[in-house]
C-alpha cells in the first residue's frame, strides 16, 4: 500500500513539473525563438501536407500517444509557422500535456477555418 501511495505522489509531482515547464516554455521571450519558415513560402502541396500532419498529430494527442511528440519534432518549424499558438503547442507537447496541445490545435483549427487557411 505504501508503494502505491509513493508512486501516486511521484506522479503528482511529475505532472506539476511538466505543467510548470510547459508554462515556462510558452512564456514569450523566455527562450530564443525557434527557426521557422515563412508560411507564404510554402507551395500549396506543402501546405496541404503540413495540415495533414497536424491532423495526424491531433489524432495522436487525442489518444495520448507519445508518437505525437516525434511527429511534431520532425516538422516543428513548418507547423509552428502555420499556427498562431505554435510555441504554446510545442511547449505543451514537450511537457507531455497532450490535453492542452489538443485543445490548442482545436482552437487553431477553428481559427484557420474562419480565415480560410
Amino acid at each position: 500500500m505504501n508503494e502505491t501511495l509513493g508512486f501516486a505522489h511521484f506522479l503528482e509531482h511529475t505532472d506539476a513539473v511538466a505543467r510548470m515547464l510547459a508554462s515556462l516554455m510558452a512564456t514569450p521571450g523566455l527562450l530564443p525563438s525557434p527557426t521557422t519558415v515563412a508560411v507564404t513560402g510554402l507551395t500549396p502541396a506543402e501546405r496541404t501536407a503540413a495540415y495533414a500532419r497536424l491532423a495526424t498529430i491531433k489524432d495522436l494527442l487525442a489518444q495520448n500517444d507519445a508518437n505525437a511528440t516525434e511527429l511534431w519534432e520532425a516538422h516543428a518549424p513548418v507547423l509552428m509557422a502555420l499556427l498562431p499558438h505554435g510555441a504554446q503547442v510545442q511547449a505543451a507537447i514537450a511537457g507531455y500535456d497532450f490535453d492542452l496541445a489538443f485543445e490548442l490545435l482545436q482552437n487553431s483549427e477553428a481559427d484557420a477555418t474562419m480565415e480560410g487557411h
